[in-house]
């Protein structure tokens, strides 16, 4: 089973989200909403991922992993 969490951009998003995920006990694997059109949080695993399109089409990782 997995849990569909919206998440809204904030300027610090990292952090809301990695607060979000430990005050709530979310731990396993987990499926996220957008947080706009071009940005994905997910995870797997312990892995926790976000990703946007850069300037070419492309879609680039720019978190790859924290230990929650």
């Amino acid at each position: 089973m997995s849990t569909v969490i919206e998440i809204l951009s904030e300027t610090d998003e990292g952090n809301i989200l990695r607060n979000n995920l430990h005050n709530i006990g979310l731990y396993e694997t987990l499926c996220f909403t957008l947080t706009n059109d071009q940005e994905w949080w997910f995870m797997e695993d312990r892995a926790l991922i976000y990703s946007a399109w850069n300037d070419v089409g492309g879609c680039e990782i720019i978190i790859t992993y924290w230990e929650i």
